[in-house]
């Protein structure tokens, strides 16, 4: 298993470029994220996980883990429009699965951006610019698509991508995310898909160590 080397919880945020601490926010269905969660949620990610709420389409989550001294990433996607819209049929909704060996430079790599987002996390962007936005501000900074967790030995580690992510750090999560769906969905693709993953996240986060 890679270890992991950061502290036992997030950091509090040290620039503007940063997660956000795990909060429910309003909705008309409070039981919707908590569903979905434990729907997609089927395998360790000892090297990370994120779950995407998507405005449209299907819900879907991608973790990468240890496994018989290997390590595979796993992507799961809810069946047709997702669970938001077939509430009433939920429990009838497939899961797809798609389970990929992944080489171990490529699982660390994933496991660096990880780590290095959750050693980041601070409170949700209130800042507005003229008083009547503060009711429109305040509700979008609560709407959160992208949901990174971290299994640990003792604990798990969690922080949310903003609804507007506010830079480079957290922009990527979800161009990274994507490259490693391909990797799942593209068999012939992986070699250039893991040299790209490796990649971006050296760009972004500097050199995997």
């Amino acid at each position: 298993m890679l270890a992991y080397t950061g502290g036992s919880e997030p950091a509090y945020a040290t620039s503007n470029d940063h997660l956000v601490s795990r909060a429910e926010p309003r909705s008309t269905n409070p039981a919707y994220r908590s569903y979905v969660r434990r729907k997609l949620t089927l395998t360790p990610f000892d090297c990370g996980k994120i779950t995407v709420f998507p405005d449209l389409g299907p819900e879907s989550s991608v973790s990468i883990y240890a496994k018989n001294g290997k390590y595979v990433a796993t992507e799961l996607v809810a069946e047709g429009q997702g669970f938001w819209q077939n509430w009433k049929r939920r429990d009838h909704l497939k899961v797809s699965r798609i389970d990929a060996e992944i080489p171990a430079a490529k699982a660390r790599a994933w496991q660096h951006m990880i780590r290095r987002l959750l050693s980041n996390v601070g409170p949700s962007p209130r800042h507005v610019r003229r008083k009547s936005e503060v009711e429109e501000v305040v509700a979008v900074g609560k709407i959160r698509l992208f949901e990174l967790d971290l299994q640990t030995r003792k604990t798990v580690l969690s922080g949310d991508v903003p609804r507007e992510p506010p830079g480079p750090k957290t922009q990527s999560a979800e161009s990274i995310y994507q490259l490693v769906c391909y990797y799942c969905e593209k068999p012939s693709q992986r070699r250039d898909l893991a040299v790209q993953v490796e990649r971006e996240v050296a760009r972004v986060f500097g050199p995997v160590r």
